[in-house]
């Protein structure tokens, strides 16, 4: 894990190194974080020795260790997707869109704690990236994974799930799991 406070500084960095990788899928967006803080109501207890102040209470001092009150703070994180100049809504994009951005997100975080580990992560495993695109987003996204993904991000391997043929035609080495609804068990195939 990362710390959230190293998280936070790194804003900057996952933002470039996700819109790296949607200008390398060809998408027609980017991606923005937009960190909010803000005050709100006061704090109900003191902060420093935990004393309840009154409801009603004008005062802003402990009546106990005389510490100044303390709002609340209301921290706050958003993803914007952007499409030129065009904010658009993430939750309104279709499905391919959807997992563009978070591949896209998964590979840059990835990416940051390999640098700030120092580790040589060499495995990426990646579950059903292929079912909501189209043709087009299909063939950007398998392009991603057998340049990027191996090249750039320096990954030895790519552990890829999916139950596409036009996928599975494209992959050298395939481990093949049949299930057989008659006798409930699995078959496995190294190809």
């Amino acid at each position: 894990g990362i710390p959230s406070i190293e998280l936070e500084n790194s804003f900057e960095e996952i933002e470039q190194d996700a819109n790296l990788i949607l200008q390398k899928l060809k998408a027609p967006f980017n991606l923005q974080f937009q960190a909010t803080r803000e005050l709100q109501d006061w704090e109900p207890n003191c902060l420093v020795c935990g004393t309840p102040f009154e409801r009603g209470e004008r005062t802003h001092v402990c009546k106990k260790c005389k510490a100044p009150r303390e709002k609340k703070r209301r921290d706050e994180l958003q993803l914007k997707v952007f499409e030129g100049d065009v904010e658009r809504q993430f939750y309104m994009d279709s499905g391919g869109g959807q997992v563009l951005l978070s591949v896209a997100m998964r590979l840059a975080l990835t990416q940051l704690a390999k640098r700030r580990t120092g580790s040589g992560w060499a495995t990426v495993f990646m579950d059903e990236v292929f079912g909501a695109l189209d043709k087009t987003n299909r063939q950007n996204m398998s392009e991603l994974i057998a340049t990027t993904v191996i090249n750039d991000l320096n990954f030895g391997q790519v552990f890829l799930i999916s139950h596409d043929p036009d996928v599975q035609s494209s992959i050298a080495t395939q481990i093949i799991v049949n299930r057989s609804q008659a006798d409930k068990y699995s078959t496995i195939n190294l190809q």
